[in-house]
């Protein structure tokens, strides 16, 4: 990693190759949150004009729904049990500095230029962030029961005391172990991030930021690496059983294909074809086909996944300009509003709505107005950069797919959304970059 760098890095260099730090601090879903003073204190500074991608419209509109959830709070939704009006204004709270902060990623790529901020560095930096979430997945895999209280944690404890705060951070764990398959326990990789489901997520969009730029390396050893990437990030990504990741690398597939018959690369498209009916078989013939089998087979989440879609809608429909203002527990459990969560039964019952899939959050915490805007500025992005096939623009807009595929069933970590945001900016930096700009139409 080079000493010299340019003024625009640094909070991507802080977090990205520093992310195990970040991590073992329990900091790692708030490590741009710590830097956004320092950011908006350098971009105040050198007066830098502020700037961002045309659709973004959309996405402010949707802070302003946000903003007027703070009017929902104490309200009790349909089916949901009352709560304290203070803990649902620190949910609130916390919700919104991730949407600012993430706002703030987004327009500081796009305020600097490639002086400033080259778009392959900030791209080899997601890329970095991409192999230390593939490092923790193997730690996962072999020292799955590693958790400990994080130092952040344990020197509040002992100068502020327990209180909400705690919910704040995130707690360092390697993997979560689960009954997934019905039979036995797996471990499922989290590190660097909290939760399995946050590491499939942050896992794809990261590396195919990454394989964009290391890929397109004029250095051929960087190129032939990158290739090692694939194959090595594959066995956690199949042993996580995250059906999630699973489609999500599907729909990448597809994606990158299209895109390269439509910039007219036949001889990519067709050994890339070649290459997925390969994997293809090899999957089929090989332990990971059976296991990818017994998964499908095991969707014990399935029915609550439902269950509580079909809450965030019917909440939504009750409150749809402002929604709720944030997640809400249902009244016992899909199966009985007589089970519910007990100290015999940590786990049962009194589910979140919301927190299984960012769509159905959006709709319950936002309203229907807020859900719409947030899609419609996810598609526009893709409408308007859709003639940029370049490396960046398919990596780029392939963030944007895949954020869309991903609502109905991640709840988008504060990584996750900050990720898509800068592939917004990622576009539109590209677009500048261009000669003569690509066409709209």
């Amino acid at each position: 990693m080079r000493m010299a760098r340019a003024a625009g890095e640094w909070p991507f260099y802080l977090v990205c190759v520093w992310a195990p730090v970040w991590w073992a601090m329990g900091l790692m879903s708030l490590a741009f949150v710590v830097l956004a003073p320092f950011m908006v204190w350098s971009l105040a500074r050198h007066r830098r004009r502020l700037q961002f991608p045309p659709p973004a419209v959309w996405w402010f509109g949707f802070l302003l729904v946000a903003l007027l959830g703070l009017l929902a709070l104490g309200r009790v939704a349909p089916g949901t049990l009352p709560e304290a009006r203070s803990g649902q204004i620190l949910a609130w709270l916390v919700d919104l500095v991730v949407f600012v902060t993430a706002t703030l990623v987004m327009v500081w790529i796009c305020s600097h230029d490639e002086s400033s901020l080259p778009l392959r560095r900030l791209m080899h930096y997601f890329g970095v962030l991409g192999l230390w979430t593939v490092a923790g997945g193997y730690l996962g895999l072999i020292v799955p029961h590693l958790a400990f209280r994080s130092p952040t944690e344990l020197l509040l404890r002992a100068t502020v005391g327990p209180g909400p705060w705690l919910s704040l951070l995130d707690s360092p764990r390697a993997a979560q172990v689960q009954d997934v398959l019905g039979d036995a326990t797996s471990p499922r990789p989290a590190a660097p991030f909290p939760y399995t489901n946050s590491w499939g997520q942050m896992l794809s969009l990261l590396l195919v930021l990454g394989l964009a730029v290391w890929l397109t390396s004029e250095n051929r050893w960087t190129r032939v690496r990158a290739l090692l990437v694939v194959p090595v990030a594959a066995v956690p990504a199949l042993l996580s059983l995250n059906r999630g990741l699973w489609i999500g690398v599907v729909v990448m597939v597809i994606w990158i294909l299209v895109q390269l018959l439509r910039a007219g690369r036949l001889g990519a498209v067709v050994a890339g074809m070649c290459a997925v009916a390969v994997l293809a078989v090899a999957l089929v013939l090989s332990p990971a086909g059976q296991l990818i089998e017994d998964r499908g087979a095991n969707g014990h989440s399935d029915s609550i996944r439902a269950a509580l879609a079909a809450d965030a809608v019917t909440g939504a429909i009750a409150s749809p300009v402002i929604g709720w203002g944030g997640m809400r527990q249902i009244q016992g459990s899909p199966q009985s509003i007589a089970i519910g969560s007990s100290e015999n039964c940590q786990q049962c019952g009194n589910r979140r709505i919301g927190s299984t899939g960012l769509l159905w959050y959006m709709m319950f915490a936002h309203g229907l107005l807020g859900a719409a805007l947030y899609v419609t500025a996810l598609a526009s992005t893709l409408w308007r950069y859709r003639r940029d096939v370049t490396p960046t623009g398919v990596a780029a807009s392939g963030v944007v797919v895949l954020s869309l595929v991903y609502m109905f069933t991640y709840t988008n970590s504060s990584i996750g959304l900050l990720t898509t945001l800068a592939a917004m900016a990622i576009l539109y930096r590209n677009e500048q970059n261009s000669a003569g700009g690509f066409r709209h139409g």
